[in-house]
């Protein structure tokens, strides 16, 4: 219960944040409908979560349970830039960093 609150409540944190900091304007069509935009970015947590898992299970598989933090690193990148693209592409279109 305590990790899918803890992922529940990141996922929540992290929206606010994308849309207050991370990218200088959001695309419109997002703003005005942010319920839509939670969805969405809903819908690419879970599926990051799920090729987490996945990608763990596999790693574990093959390299055995002492590689259990170096895979997990590995893997954390490969998921940061899935969600980050997905955003990207999903919510954010075309929008530059803020710098």
């Amino acid at each position: 219960m305590a990790a899918a609150f803890g992922f529940s409540a990141g996922l929540i944190f992290n929206f606010i944040l994308s849309f207050a900091f991370v990218f200088k304007t959001i695309d419109e069509h997002a703003k005005q409908n942010r319920r839509r935009s939670f969805i969405i970015f809903l819908i690419i947590g879970l599926t990051g979560l799920l090729i987490t898992e996945l990608l763990m299970l596999l790693g574990i598989t093959i390299f055995g349970p002492n590689w259990y933090l170096i895979v997990k690193v590995f893997i954390s990148g490969i998921v940061l830039m899935w969600n980050y693209i997905m955003r990207k592409i999903f919510i954010f279109k075309g929008e530059k960093l803020v710098k």
